[in-house]
């Protein structure tokens, strides 16, 4: 993903999270025994979880709670969201969705798919679920 990411923090939050996403969908359909091992390790969550991959979700979590405490100091995400627990639900819901997806894709991988699937979470993260009034 590196090659992706020059300038990281230039990016507006959400398009950096989509950006990441679909970077993260592209190495998974290539390397789906990672994503095998990946599942195994959220599903059984203990010693080796804490290990190999709780550091690298602290790690996430503060870089995302920077970009998102950059972004509401720009006026891009409302000042009145709780920074932590929109870091802690885009990190959660990407792991989820795209494991759960993933596994249920036996025979192949639906790039496609996990993509519109991708631009839909987004779209509810800028624009909420009510209706405009």
């Amino acid at each position: 993903m590196k090659d992706d990411f020059n300038n990281p923090m230039d990016l507006p939050f959400l398009d950096l999270f989509k950006k990441m996403y679909i970077s993260g969908i592209q190495f998974a359909a290539n390397n789906p025994k990672m994503v095998s091992m990946f599942s195994h390790l959220l599903a059984n969550k203990g010693e080796i979880f804490d290990k190999v991959m709780k550091n690298n979700f602290d790690v996430a979590l503060d870089i995302y709670c920077k970009m998102i405490d950059r972004d509401k100091s720009l006026g891009r995400i409302r000042k009145s969201i709780d920074t932590k627990v929109l870091a802690q639900l885009v990190i959660d819901m990407t792991i989820n969705v795209s494991v759960n997806e993933m596994s249920d894709s036996k025979e192949s991988f639906d790039f496609d798919k996990m993509y519109q699937k991708i631009e839909q979470i987004v779209n509810i993260i800028e624009h909420g679920v009510t209706e405009e009034k």
